[in-house]
């Protein structure tokens, strides 16, 4: 079987957030930022299985169990790695060529995307020859380098406009029908599903067309639809005008707006990198591509009621995928496209300079609504304000809100962190008290400097036999996948390892890891060679020091889990504190085993 091309991988892994694959197996609960829930690899009453969306990673502090979402369906369905990729394409559509099956699935893609290029220029055509949208482009301003530049077209009303041009370019009228560009009514009759709109292309990050936005130019109850969902087109996985940002300017910001228009706009004014929503609440998969262009967000949503509130959510996705999300405010009943028609782009830009952060906004939010002059109105905002600062998972971010909060509203500043603190969520498993304990116990994060040193050198070691063909490297490849059951990387590897005749090629190893810093710096690390000696290491030895620095650091957390759970009184908390105590008698036991070799 073919090995499954890198880019693959990857695409599967972002399109599958782990909180929802794993959803499907557990109950989870929001715990902080994270995911809480009972463990599907071990008995227990209390939870201590923890999933992160950010990170995108779970682990359990009972058992031990973690890993990515590829790591979850191999323990939890007992795949092997190729298959666990498979199964997740399979559910998202993702085709993976190899098989005879997967290779019509792509043919039939590509079909589908063609038939959309060629409603695409039937469009456009119509647009440049009708009198009607140019006029109502021309009012709103949109030139004819914007028009070109999103292949804006034009859907005339006529009811077999695109159904004729179709079937003269021997198009197949059942895909139309399938991916949404005609329909077919009771008595069986086949007509244009869009009618006197001015049309929008939607293309993936790929270029391709996979669907169309259409805009009413006449009363229409509807004044915005969509191609229907189909095999080539989910508008909760894709953004409009994603095709003119480019990756190569990942430190410039990108804008959110909501609508085809607001973008067109913001485009015609020179902000270039504008995205919309295609007329959804923004979804966790269309944030994890936006991840994928660049760090910092800017939300330029309505002004309206519905619009902040709109923004307010998205910006919660964002943070979610550890994103940082600025808010741009608008004037109530204002949008972006009035915006920056009636005020000019260094408004915009201005607004932009002056942008606020989630914890910002939701705090100006929540001064507007009550009279700081009066004694109720002070305390109901603070009772707000503290909700809202507790929400806050980093300990220094936290502060300085507090300390600016507490300055500003004249109270002593102790007195509002005690109030903060008093809503921090306590279902979670060792209490927000050691919080930031808890954010950071996801296994790679939890090494100590041994622990680095010795898996670095495992890494080195079998990235220098994989380069250099050894006659070694297929037995320490099968040493390391035994030992490392929850590293998807070390079984990428192993594979190429086992299916190369000499050699894993430098370039395959640096595109495979382009995307994974710290594997793309062990690589480096081979191919520069200062490294290289760590290849003449004992295996066994840099194991058995990685899993004794391992064991230490397991048995310090735990320590310190039961001394703070040894604070708390609530009868709900004893199952928990015997089950920590059980594993970390456990624990001392096998670092004892360690340190005599064993």
């Amino acid at each position: 079987m073919r090995r499954i091309p890198e880019e693959t991988i990857r695409q599967i892994k972002e399109m599958s957030d782990i909180v929802d694959v794993v959803g499907q197996y557990v109950d989870l609960k929001k715990s902080g930022s994270n995911y809480l829930g009972l463990c599907p690899f071990h008995s227990e009453k209390t939870p201590s299985f923890t999933v992160s969306r950010q990170k995108q990673f779970f682990h359990c502090f009972g058992c031990g169990a973690g890993g990515d979402v590829y790591t979850f369906l191999m323990k939890r369905e007992g795949l092997t790695y190729p298959e666990a990729i498979r199964r997740l394409a399979e559910q998202r559509g993702i085709v993976i060529a190899g098989s005879e099956e997967e290779a019509e699935r792509a043919k039939r893609k590509e079909s589908l995307y063609g038939l959309n290029q060629l409603a695409m220029q039937y469009y456009f055509q119509t647009l440049m020859t009708e009198t009607k949208p140019k006029a109502y482009l021309e009012k709103r301003e949109i030139g004819y380098k914007v028009i070109n530049r999103f292949f804006l077209g034009y859907a005339r009303d006529s009811w077999d406009g695109l159904r004729d041009f179709l079937t003269a370019h021997s198009a197949s009228v059942e895909d139309a029908i399938e991916i949404g560009l005609l329909q077919r009514s009771d008595k069986g009759r086949v007509y244009d599903r869009f009618r006197n709109r001015l049309m929008f292309p939607i293309t993936d990050y790929r270029n391709r067309v996979i669907g169309f936005g259409g805009r009413t130019l006449g009363d229409d109850r509807a004044k915005y639809i969509n191609s229907s969902e189909s095999f080539v087109f989910h508008k909760g996985d894709h953004l409009y005008g994603l095709q003119n940002v480019s990756r190569d300017a990942r430190k410039e910001p990108i804008i959110l707006v909501e609508g085809y228009m607001d973008a067109l706009q913001l485009y015609q004014r020179g902000f270039h990198r504008v995205v919309a929503c295609l007329g959804t609440a923004l979804t966790p998969n269309q944030a994890k591509l936006l991840k994928r262009y660049g760090g910092r967000v800017y939300l330029l949503y309505d002004g309206d009621e519905a619009g902040v509130r709109a923004t307010e959510r998205a910006a919660e996705v964002l943070a979610e995928q550890g994103m940082e999300a600025r808010i741009i405010p608008l004037p109530e009943g204002v949008d972006p496209d009035d915006y920056v028609r009636e005020k000019g782009p260094e408004a915009l830009q201005q607004a932009m300079d002056n942008a606020l952060n989630r914890t910002a906004h939701f705090l100006r939010r929540a001064m507007q609504k009550h009279d700081l002059n009066d004694t109720d109105g002070r305390i109901r905002f603070i009772d707000e304000a503290a909700a809202i600062l507790a929400k806050i998972d980093r300990a220094y971010e936290r502060d300085e809100h507090i300390r600016a909060l507490a300055k500003r509203l004249d109270i002593r500043e102790e007195s509002l962190r005690r109030e903060v603190e008093s809503r921090f969520d306590k279902g979670a498993q060792i209490g927000y008290k050691n919080r930031e304990t808890t954010e950071a116990l996801m296994p790679e994060e939890r090494e100590k400097p041994a622990a680095t040193r010795a898996r670095t050198q495992l890494w080195i070691l079998l990235l220098a036999h994989a380069m250099e063909g050894t006659a070694q490297r297929e037995a320490l490849a099968d040493f390391l996948t035994d030992r490392f059951i929850s590293d998807t990387n070390f079984y990428r590897i192993a594979e190429w390892i086992k299916e190369e005749a000499a050699v894993v090629p430098v370039d395959a190893l640096r595109d495979a890891f382009a995307h994974d810093r710290t594997m793309d710096r062990y690589v480096e690390s081979v191919v520069r060679a200062y490294s290289w000696k760590g290849a003449k290491k004992d295996p066994q030895e840099l194991y058995r020091a990685l899993r004794i620095a391992n064991l230490q650091d397991e048995r310090d957390i735990l320590k310190q889990e039961v001394a703070l759970l040894a604070e708390e009184t609530a009868e709900e908390r004893v199952a928990l504190l015997v089950e920590k105590l059980r594993r970390l008698e456990e624990v001392n036991r096998k670092l004892t085993q360690a340190n005599q070799g064993g």
